[in-house]
């Protein structure tokens, strides 16, 4: 078996090479880890998120804030269950031009292309990047009296 690392740690293959720098460790680290990418991709961007109150909508919501959206609306079925993190965030004066919240329920498909409307003029004003969707199923009736061909 080849020993690959030199007794004091150094490694053989790049003994008397110069250290790398910053951007060409972050360029090597983006071919392995493609969400740095991802963060430079959506910073800047409006991004609109439905099932922001479920724990993967929710942490996708907390994720985009972090890499620096320009504007994120999250479409939820009720406001009262959003995550506490991004509750305080919603408080936050920092964020106050950045995070907007649009009650919408899917079950009332009416009133969803009215609701997106009105989200794309108060928070978009006309222009979005990205939408992201992390609702779930949308049923009309409850999965026990639900027949399976009425689920289908």
């Amino acid at each position: 078996m080849q020993n690959f690392f030199a007794v004091d740690g150094a490694n053989p293959a790049t003994a008397g090479q110069p250290t790398p720098s910053i951007p060409q460790i972050e360029e090597q680290t983006e071919k392995y880890l493609p969400s740095l990418d991802f963060k430079r991709k959506i910073a800047g961007k409006s991004v609109l998120l439905t099932g922001a109150t479920g724990a993967v909508g929710s942490a996708v919501a907390r994720k985009l804030l972090k890499c620096n959206v320009r504007k994120l609306c999250l479409f939820v079925r009720d406001r009262d269950a959003i995550d506490v993190k991004i509750v305080a965030l919603m408080n936050d004066p920092a964020y106050k031009d950045v995070l907007y919240v649009e009650q919408v329920d899917f079950r009332e498909p009416q009133r969803i292309e009215q609701k997106f409307s009105n989200s794309m003029v108060r928070c978009f004003q006309g222009v979005i990047d990205t939408v992201i969707l992390c609702h779930g199923v949308v049923v009309e009736k409850g999965l026990i009296t639900c027949t399976i061909p009425a689920f289908d």
